[in-house]
Order: structure tokens, then sequence, then C-alpha cells
């Protein structure tokens, strides 16, 4: 293998004619994802797949890399930078021998990449993985497709804001207009919302990831980054928001990089081959509202379920969209119907996401790339619809406490009833009546109308995919806000 500095500065020489060439070719034809990764010779090829190492103690079906031999011709592999061997043996679930034997025993099949600049693999135990490779160095594919689309994006905003693009300095100049496209940007929010509660999320996603709090705070940058260069500009600061609300950057960054991992995924990094999933990314999905799977295809997972529920691990495959669902253990029936539901209340957002995952399972960026303004046209909308939902449920909550401080009747007693009553009883029931109000009131006082709502629809029985963002918007009082649409709670 070259040494860390030559093979740096040649894949950035690489990265920077493959990107041209794409930008020129943009021009006039449509572009094949695999072109922004010639070096793996996967052209023409649809049975392949991105395997994503399980981390520490997981035991997920679609990261184990026996199951995905089983079903894909090809495999790529990516490496990330870790700290020492222990650390990579930890997150990948494989020890470093093991991998090479692997690779070695088939290295048409397995093709590595790089999860980051060269020069970040000075550790011993990388030499032994990249002999593997004979004299074809893994190419750090990761920065390609987003650099393109990067420089599609601030050629568009440049054209639409008048800023002429015939010297080398215009990209600084759209940068200072549009400062959220830079990772010191993406960097700096994200670092103020790990300061939310003073680095401690920070220093427990560190431990779990085992790798240093800068790292982790850069992956989210740069998934916040990202998801504004595919196209999905309002998502980072849905992430944003909920984290200040929950005053918890744990939950900010996992929203931010699991809207990145379903949308952005699938051809940055799988280049338009199969996605792996199980029924818990399901749930997320659905949680998020980006579930590229419509009613009928959870139908068929159901009904394989009811059939063998602990005999089979792949339980659903979409070749038309590249997306594979496996079984792990228990299966949670109640959050099957709930998705369900979901999926059958909402058809036209599932008919974009499919619709965008075919684009891209076919390799067409061009078509794939638009489809982000049409996805973020209906996200927002139907969080507009069930925001507007949960405040309709707020609004008439408040009614009931404003009933009951205006001293409304609870009971309604007939006069047909009072009329042959005594005074005297007539009295005591008003009394008793009143009595009734008053208790039940300084019960319904203490309780927020949001709890109110909560007790009236039996929302803690609710699957969280069913609550989805929108009920955790509307708790914590926040807006989603996107260029001409807002949703504002009502108080």
């Amino acid at each position: 293998m070259m040494n860390s500095d030559r093979w740096a500065r040649e894949d950035e020489e690489a990265l920077w004619r493959i990107v041209d060439s794409a930008l020129e070719k943009s021009q006039v034809a449509n572009i094949d994802i695999l072109d922004f990764a010639p070096e793996l010779k996967m052209k023409g090829n649809k049975n392949f797949s991105f395997w994503v190492p399980p981390g520490p103690s997981s035991h997920r079906p679609q990261m184990d890399l026996r199951n995905l031999n089983m079903l894909y011709d090809k495999i790529i592999i990516p490496l990330y930078p870790m700290p020492d061997k222990s650390a990579f043996e930890s997150v990948y679930g494989i020890s470093v021998d093991d991998l090479a034997t692997c690779i070695m025993s088939n290295p048409e099949r397995y093709k590595l990449v790089l999860g980051a600049n060269p020069a970040e693999y000075n550790q011993k135990f990388y030499k032994e993985i990249f002999n593997t490779c004979k004299d074809i160095p893994p190419p750090a594919i990761y920065a390609r497709i987003r650099m393109f689309l990067l420089f599609t994006r601030l050629r568009i905003i440049a054209d639409r804001e008048g800023i002429k693009t015939d010297n080398e300095n215009w990209t600084n100049r759209v940068y200072e207009k549009h400062p959220e496209f830079t990772l010191d940007y993406c960097r700096t929010q994200t670092k103020q919302m790990f300061e939310l509660d003073h680095g401690k999320s920070l220093q427990e996603l560190s431990q779990i990831y085992q790798q240093v709090s800068d790292f982790v705070l850069d992956d989210v940058a740069e998934a916040s980054r990202c998801l504004r260069i595919f196209g999905y500009d309002p998502l980072p600061s849905i992430g944003l928001k909920l984290a200040n609300a929950l005053k918890d950057p744990s939950i900010g960054s996992s929203v931010i990089k699991s809207y990145a991992r379903y949308l952005i995924e699938p051809f940055d990094s799988c280049l338009g081959g199969f996605t792996n999933y199980d029924l818990d990314d399901v749930w997320t999905m659905s949680f998020l509202r980006v579930l590229p799977l419509e009613h009928q295809d959870l139908s068929i997972v159901k009904e394989s379920l009811y059939q063998s529920p602990a005999s089979r691990k792949l339980l659903l495959q979409k070749v038309e969209t590249r997306i594979n669902v496996f079984c792990q253990g228990r299966i949670d029936q109640q959050s099957l119907e709930a998705t369900l539901k979901i999926s059958e209340k909402y058809p036209e957002l599932h008919h974009h996401m499919c619709d965008y995952r075919r684009k891209i399972a076919q390799g067409d960026l061009a078509s794939a790339s638009e489809v982000p303004d049409h996805i973020n046209e209906i996200l927002t909308e139907q969080y507009s619809k069930e925001l507007e939902d949960w405040n309709r449920k707020t609004r008439f909550a408040k009614f009931i406490k404003e009933s009951l401080a205006w001293g409304a009747s609870l009971v309604v007693i007939p006069p047909l009833f009072l009329a042959d009553v005594s005074i005297e009883w007539k009295i005591m029931l008003i009394v008793a009546i009143e009595r009734f109000k008053r208790s039940l009131y300084r019960k319904i006082g203490l309780v927020s109308p949001e709890g109110i709502v909560e007790k009236l629809w039996k929302v803690d029985k609710w699957p969280i995919e069913q609550r989805g963002v929108p009920y955790i918007l509307w708790k914590t009082g926040q807006s989603v806000e996107s260029e001409g649409w807002s949703t504002e709670r009502s108080r």
C-alpha cells in the first residue's frame, strides 16, 4: 500500500475529477449513481448491498454479515477511523483477522470503501485489512455524491440570487449568504445543542461509539449539513427544536441522524443498492413519517408474521425499491397495527417516499434529487395537519377547564325529576352537585390541557411510532417552519 499522504492526495484528485466529470455530464445526460464509484467496478450490477457495522452489543439481523452473504452478489464494507484495534472490533462485531480472512476469501465480492480521509487510517491494524486490496487502495466515496449535489445547489442559488460564477470565489459569496451549507455553521449549531446538558449526552455517545467527542459532534453536524445539501432543509431544525424543548441533545442528534440515515444513506452510502432494515427501523421511519413502504407491503409483513413469527428472518423484499426487512426477536403486533393505520392515513406521502426509493434503485441521481422538494412539502403538510389535530384536542381540553371554572353544570337534572321533590331535598341535591363539581374541578384544574388530552385519548397506550414527531412538537410547544409554511401552536 502507498503511504497515507500520497493516498490522501490521489484520493482528493479522484474526488474532483469524478465530481467535475459528473457536473459536465449532468448538462447533457442523466447520471448513474455508480458513476461516482468507478473503482468498485459494479456498473450494471443490481444485487449488492452496503454493510452497516452492528456496533457494540447489537444483534440486529440486518447487520449480521453472514445474513448479507446469503442474499447479495457484492457487499460494500465501509471502514471508519477508530482509535484502536479493540474499539474497531467492538464496533464491527468481528476481529480484524477474521474480517481480513473473509475479504481475502472472495475479493471480488467484498468491496472496501473509506468513511473518512485516508490520512486518518494510520493505525497499524488497518494495514492488515488494506493488504487484502492488493494494489488498489479502497476509495473514499463518501464525499463524492454530496460534493456533486453541493455544487449543484450552490450554482442554483447563485443563479437565483444574481451571484456571478465566472470567478474562483463565487462559492465563498454563496456561503456568506447561506452559511447553513458549511460544516462550521452546522458544527456550531450542534455544539450549542450538546451544551444543553453541559456535554453529558456527548460524553455518553462517545462511550457508545468508542470515539472521541469531536468525532461524534462532527458526525451529527455532517448529518445536518447533508440533509440540507440533499434538499431536506427543514429537517435539521426539527431535531434542534426537539433537543432545545426537551433539554435533551441525545433526542435531537438521534432524530437528525435518523433522517439522514433513511433519506440520504440509500444513495450516498449504498449507491442505489439494497438497504437492510428490521422492524425497529420500520417503527422509527413511521415515527419520523418517512416510511418507504406502502400499506400492501406492510400487510405482507403482517401475514408473514402470523404464518410463522419465529422461523423467518427475511420478512419482506422489495426489489423495485431495493429494500429488505428482517425479523428480529419478538414481534410487537400492536405497533405493526398502528403502523398500518398510519400508512393508510397518509398514502400520498408514502407514494412519494416509494417513488424516491425507486429512483434511487434505478440509479438515476438527477430524478432522485428532484424528489426531496415534494417530500418536504408533503411531510411538512402532514406535520401541519397532525399538529392542528393536537391543537384542536387542546382547545377542547381548554373548553372543559373553562366550563368548570365558569360553573357549568356537570350533571343535568331533568325538571320533571325535581318537580315533586321538596325544597329541602332540592337544596341538598344542588349543594351535593356543587361540591362534586368543585372537587372534580380541583383535580382537573391541576392538570394542563395537554394532560387532559393525553388522558382522554389514552396516549400513554399508543406505540411511539403512532405518536410521531408532531406529537412531541405539540407537547413541547414547538412549531415547524419551512419556506412559505409554518404551524404555530394555538395558545
